[in-house]
């Protein structure tokens, strides 16, 4: 059976940052493990057609979807802002599920109970759970996690307004300067974010008014108490009733007064509470108990139609990957060749040892040929169309969304560079992408710093051709996609050089077109570097001597291919794009 998820997240830089991309990634995840064919529409890519699917599934947030194929069961679930529904929309979806029991049983009396139904919100389990949480006397901090929206958030300022400390992850809190103070940062990666709830000691948490009118519980609730996170909320009747006195409860717009009294004066109570409330969470509130929930109406809804639902059974999750130990002192990499230069030598010594990279496949994985992401760990059926510019065949992991460059460099970080070994380390990542960000700062045994020209979602602002940091400073660098935006490659190849310690190594990703690559800096409107470079903020194209260019700076350059093997690299959705791994003898 194949679904299609409308998700209303974009496919532009700020996907990561929406929650309902998450939400789509987590939901996707668990329908496949039914063995159903599950993809992931966003909203740019709501017009390429669905005339193959079998149900049609609209994660209602920001974007209205018109449903266009009849053939296909529509399914809608409303998780926020009601008011924003109309009778019209519900009446376009065989089934509108709403995340609030309440509101639900009053739109059935208007629409019928077999068109509207209940389906709450719920937290990803395997990303939020008690593994992550901290036993109550090393917990440290009272958080909010959000954007301002350009509102008060009441309970945030209420509560800094009394005195008392307060870390914000989120961004737009200008406006109001004493919760600008406590911003640690406007952007926390979802792959970080149960670790921050685990580590924490409260969570401040609040409703739109229209939510909370309606009876809608938002899914930071079931994210924090998964991980065993003590919340204070705004009151409502559907909150009250689904959690009782685990949820520390103030009345909005009033005085936080009585649950500050209850959070200082009851604190090992509710911690105790709020652990057993998150094993009910798991088995209750999970992506994995919805998708259940999911699969039984959608089943039932489709024999009820007169159509076939084959059951299939349910795939393997995980597959392992596993590489050949690094042999010191040049660990051998996967491919035919690698090029070893001398600083400031252009003859090339090639190497023609290889890595095994061996993907196993689980017995009985039915009709599945074994695809596999390098990121997120997870077999997936295949991958699909996705790309920054241009739209490219099997580019993106269906279930954590990454691109080609992505799944290789998560190959070969793993395999082949030393972060993984233990010891400690200091790393440099350079414009760092969200999903090798979420792996290498997970690392307890790398100093982790984050360094970007002009993104806000970084650590310290940096200037790679004039690094603030002294000789030596960083026993590693990561830096994908980034020379190519550089006037001056030679002196940002120079200063990483010049911070690297004796020894160290930095990892090289740019895009590679032939073999000599093509510079004009005559070319500087937008328009005409996209078309003699490919995109609009490029300066070059580089080909593979951009291998001589970083030896000239210092360093001895090898180049990592991906598999030749052509059904290996289909089954890891790898393009024949090199990175260039540059040591500092």
């Amino acid at each position: 059976m194949r679904w299609i998820i409308k998700c209303p997240a974009p496919t532009d830089s700020r996907q990561q940052k929406w929650g309902d991309f998450h939400f789509a990634r987590s939901l996707r995840k668990q329908l496949a493990r039914h063995g159903y064919d599950v993809l992931i529409q966003y909203e740019p890519e709501w017009s390429d057609g669905d005339d193959d699917a079998d149900v049609i599934l609209v994660v209602r947030g920001k974007y209205r979807y018109a449903p266009r194929n009849r053939d296909a069961l529509h399914v809608a679930w409303n998780l926020s802002h009601p008011e924003d529904v109309g009778a019209e929309e519900i009446r376009d979806y065989d089934v509108f599920a709403v995340a609030s029991e309440s509101h639900a049983r009053e739109l059935a009396q208007l629409h019928g109970r077999e068109r509207v139904i209940p389906l709450l919100q719920c937290t990803d389990a395997e990303e939020f759970n008690l593994s992550l949480s901290l036993p109550a006397r090393d917990r440290r901090d009272a958080i909010f996690v959000g954007n301002s929206r350009n509102v008060e958030r009441w309970c945030v300022i209420e509560w800094l307004r009394q005195g008392y400390p307060l870390k914000i992850w989120g961004r737009g809190w200008s406006a109001w300067p004493e919760a600008s103070r406590r911003v640690v940062s406007d952007y926390i990666e979802n792959e970080q974010l149960g670790r921050t709830y685990g580590a924490a000691r409260v969570s401040l948490n609040d409703h739109w008014p229209d939510m909370r009118n309606h009876g809608f519980i938002n899914n930071r609730i079931y994210d924090v108490l998964a991980c065993g996170l003590p919340v204070i909320s705004d009151r409502h009747p559907e909150l009250v009733r689904r959690f009782g006195d685990t949820i520390i409860y103030y009345d909005a717009g009033t005085s936080l007064q009585a649950a500050v009294d209850r959070y200082v004066h009851e604190y090992p109570r509710v911690f105790d509470m709020v652990q057993r409330e998150a094993e009910q969470v798991r088995v209750r509130d999970s992506f994995e108990a919805r998708a259940d929930e999911l699969a039984d109406i959608v089943e039932a809804r489709i024999q009820a139609r007169g159509g076939k639902v084959v059951p299939r059974p349910r795939p393997p999750v995980r597959i392992p990957v596993k590489a050949a130990e690094p042999a010191p002192p040049a660990p051998p990499l996967p491919g035919p060749a690698r090029v070893h230069m001398a600083a400031g030598n252009a003859d090339a010594e090639r190497s023609s040892a290889e890595t095994e990279v061996h993907v196993t496949v689980a017995e009985g994985y039915p009709g599945v040929p074994g695809c596999y992401c390098p990121v997120c760990e997870t077999a997936v059926e295949d991958f699909i169309a996705g790309g920054v510019v241009v739209k490219r065949k099997r580019a993106r992991c269906p279930n954590c969304g990454v691109l080609e460059r992505h799944r290789l460099m998560a190959l070969y970080l793993r395999s082949d560079t030393p972060l993984f070994d233990g010891r400690p380390r200091r790393l440099l990542h350079v414009a760092p992408e969200p999903p090798i960000a979420g792996i290498l700062s997970k690392l307890e045994n790398v100093s982790y710093l984050s360094a970007d020209l002009c993104s806000e979602h970084v650590m310290v602002k940096m200037d790679l051709t004039d690094i603030q940091y002294p000789d030596e400073s960083f026993d590693a660098i990561v830096c994908s996609h980034v020379l190519e935006h550089i006037p001056d490659d030679a002196k940002a190849m120079r200063e990483m050089f010049r911070i690297l310690t004796p020894g160290g190594i930095a990892v090289i990703q740019v895009p590679v077109y032939g073999e000599t690559t093509y510079e004009d800096f005559s070319i500087t409107s937008e328009e005409g570097r996209l078309a003699a470079f490919g995109q609009r903020d490029h300066v070059r194209k580089y080909g593979r001597d951009i291998a001589e260019r970083l030896a000239g700076a210092g360093l001895r350059v090898r180049t990592f291919v991906p598999p030749l093997d052509p059904d290996l690299r289909r089954r890891l959705g790898l393009k024949p794009s090199p990175i260039f791994d540059c040591r500092k003898a």
